[in-house]
């Protein structure tokens, strides 16, 4: 989950 090293990124792991 990429959200935990980047909150930035955590958008586009929750549209993927």
């Amino acid at each position: 989950m990429a959200s935990v090293l980047k909150p930035s990124t955590r958008s586009l792991d929750l549209v993927e």
